[in-house]
């Protein structure tokens, strides 16, 4: 059952702020102007650290919306007065964050801020930042590092969504923006290697049969030479249909040079078939502007067994099943097969109930 104390993440696009707001963004992003020192804050951060810092200001904005406090008639430094902030603080503990993802999230609202707003003092709102940021227990688990699940799944989405909705970008941005949402909610769903994912290739690993979409691997082609036969996960369905048909036909058009027909299902912005190494790029590049830390493909191993073991522990030994280990050095003594499906079926169990609770 949901939890409606849990506030929604979904981060509010640029396209979607009160025209104030966007006014304000677009100031800070323009050249820095020595003679004008309100002009071109944000020109100095990294277009990722830019990216990074307008997503937290969504998740500001989304959530001055959603608590009835979004008075489009008021400037950004008006709505941020220390009760809201400490509402939205609040809010941010309620919905389970660790404090390490509430620490970035305010220090990237004081920095939108201090782009947006340079005529205001915005270091009580840093230094609050940094108090949380010093009291979080760092963990040691690599896992336990990462933010948490839902967010990671949300990412995925939103990103599609953006892609869908955003009339701003240019066709092959919103192509490039699709595919990479569709691959980060993939991985959220499916924890495949690296090498798997690179290489699926529609008609072969991937293949639409009577029961829907499926992931097929062979022996060769996997590593411990342990076949692979997994459902495509439902809820993408549409999603993947949407990229084949639309997206990846627009990337496949970008090709400066012909490459001949392809069935690879990963076409990058230049029309190409993506590489390991562009994979990892773009998943690592995509996370870390929402998160502040990348979080590679291989990562998303870690966060799929940790969600098994973290929501339904009774079954934290089918992990190795999930993650397609064979030996007890990494889950168990064997890999067994028979139950691949089964347990495949019960991460979509874990991760619905998951999606409900938030």
């Amino acid at each position: 059952m949901s939890n409606p104390s849990k506030v929604e993440n979904r981060c509010t696009p640029l396209a979607e702020w009160p025209a104030a707001d966007r006014a304000a963004w677009s100031v800070a992003q323009q050249p820095h102007d020595l003679l004008e020192p309100a002009v071109g804050y944000a020109s100095r951060w990294r277009p990722t650290t830019q990216k990074m810092i307008e997503n937290g200001y969504g998740r500001w904005v989304g959530w001055l919306g959603r608590s009835g406090q979004l008075d489009p008639c008021s400037t950004p430094a008006d709505r941020a007065d220390r009760p809201r902030v400490t509402a939205y603080l609040q809010s941010l503990h309620d919905a389970g964050l660790a404090d390490f993802s509430v620490a970035a999230r305010l220090q990237q609202l004081g920095n939108a801020l201090r782009a947006m707003a340079p005529g205001h003092d915005w270091t009580w709102l840093l230094r609050a930042s940094s108090r949380v940021h010093a009291q979080a227990t760092p963990a040691r688990d690599p896992a336990a590092r990462m933010p948490p699940a839902a967010e990671v799944r949300a990412l995925g989405v939103d990103m599609m969504y953006a892609a869908e909705n955003d009339r701003f970008r240019t066709e092959r941005d919103r192509a490039a923006l699709f595919r990479d949402g569709l691959l980060i909610t993939l991985l959220f769903h499916r924890s495949l290697r690296l090498g798997n994912l690179t290489n699926i290739v529609i008609g072969r690993q991937l293949q639409r049969q009577d029961d829907g979409w499926r992931l097929v691997f062979n022996e060769t082609g996997t590593k411990g030479n342990n076949p692979i036969n997994w459902p495509w996960p439902a809820e993408l369905t549409s999603a993947l249909e949407r990229y084949i048909d639309v997206h990846r036909e627009v990337l496949l058009r970008c090709s400066r040079k012909s490459i001949g027909p392809t069935q690879a299902l990963w076409i990058s912005k230049q029309g190409t078939v993506m590489t390991t190494s562009a994979i990892s790029f773009q998943i690592s590049g995509r996370t870390e502007a929402e998160f502040g830390k990348a979080i590679n493909p291989h990562s998303f191993r870690h966060l799929g067994g940790t969600t098994i073991a973290t929501y339904d522990p009774d079954h934290a030994t089918d992990i190795r099943l999930i993650l397609g280990h064979t030996s007890m050095k990494t889950s168990e003594k064997f890999y067994n097969h028979a139950k691949m499906i089964d347990a495949g079926r019960l991460y979509e169990a874990t991760l619905a109930a998951l999606k409900d609770e938030t």
